[in-house]
């Protein structure tokens, strides 16, 4: 998903205010805002869903 959506009327707006606008019919409310602008990346995901599926184990296999 982009971070950055044209709306209706081609203005660039976030992913986040036109995805408000879209659900809720008004522009997103300023006090929404956050305050902090935190960086994408999809490395940083990839390795956090392999952390939470870890292998069986050789103890866990039958016949042994």
């Amino acid at each position: 998903t982009p971070l950055w959506r044209k709306d209706n009327e081609g203005k660039t707006v976030c992913n986040v205010c036109g995805l408000y606008y879209k659900l809720h019919g008004s522009a997103r409310p300023i006090s929404m805002k956050s305050d902090i602008i935190r960086k994408r990346s999809q490395h940083d995901a990839r390795a956090q869903r392999f952390s939470l599926t870890k292998p069986p184990s050789a103890s866990n296999t039958p016949g042994t």
